[in-house]
């Protein structure tokens, strides 16, 4: 974990401050207590995006996950249905 973090913190500077409050081991990342995929901005953050959390879906989802983050990149907003993520 200090080895992943470290290479995090090197990539991006802004992460050195940052404060690991949980982790978490597993073959599929399932989100809790929310439908899979965990797509979209992070709350209050214009700039930062997530696309994580597909299960055990992951191939099949890959080509409309790419389509739904390409449209938040370039417009803001997909036309594609999706979740977004909530606060």
């Amino acid at each position: 974990m200090a080895d992943l973090l470290g290479a995090v913190r090197r990539a991006c500077p802004a992460f050195d401050g940052a404060e690991v409050r949980e982790t978490w081991v597993g073959y599929r990342p399932r989100p809790v207590g929310r439908p899979a995929p965990v797509l979209g901005f992070w709350p209050g953050s214009a700039r930062l995006l997530v696309a994580t959390g597909h299960y055990r879906n992951g191939l099949l989802l890959a080509f409309i996950t790419a389509e739904i983050i390409g449209d938040l990149v370039t417009k803001g907003y997909s036309d594609r249905p999706w979740h977004a993520l909530a606060p």
